[in-house]
């Protein structure tokens, strides 16, 4: 006879942290498995110091708490779009008005605002500065202006 199902498991997440983690797997909240890369060789460390083993649970709560959820996978079109799409939020991250983005790139003024318009939303962002904060944060730009 078949189980009854039980209870759908969670869902997977993604999440983007400004901050390395390090390889660690905490298997039933008393043990924890660390793996460091050493001059030796990658050391593997079996953890069972429930102070210890707290710690790491508590920071690993932490980074995941301030972690960006990472967004479904953007689609800016083909090589030449995507580039521009990289040039708007660059603009848009620094904070650059309209009119001198659009002259600084070389389209006109609405044809910009046409290009923001779909990164708010393809970014699920609020704000012109907040899309180009979660560019950075998801990896489509690097960290300097361009």
């Amino acid at each position: 006879p078949d189980a009854a199902p039980g209870p759908a498991p969670p869902p997977v997440q993604v999440r983007i942290a400004a901050v390395a983690l390090p390889t660690a797997v905490i298997a039933d909240g008393r043990t924890a498995l660390v793996c460091t890369e050493a001059e030796e060789g990658r050391q593997t460390s079996v953890i069972e110091d429930p102070v210890v083993v707290a710690t790491l649970y508590g920071m690993f709560g932490s980074i995941w708490g301030g972690a960006v959820p990472a967004a479904r996978p953007l689609d800016f079109g083909n090589r030449a779009r995507t580039e521009m799409v990289r040039r708007v939020l660059a603009r848009l991250r620094d904070g650059v008005t309209d009119e001198a983005a659009a002259r600084d790139l070389a389209i006109s003024v609405r044809t910009y605002r046409r290009y923001v318009t779909g990164i708010l939303e393809l970014l699920e962002a609020n704000s012109r500065f907040q899309a180009g904060v979660r560019a950075t944060e998801l990896g489509i730009l690097g960290n300097t202006s361009t």
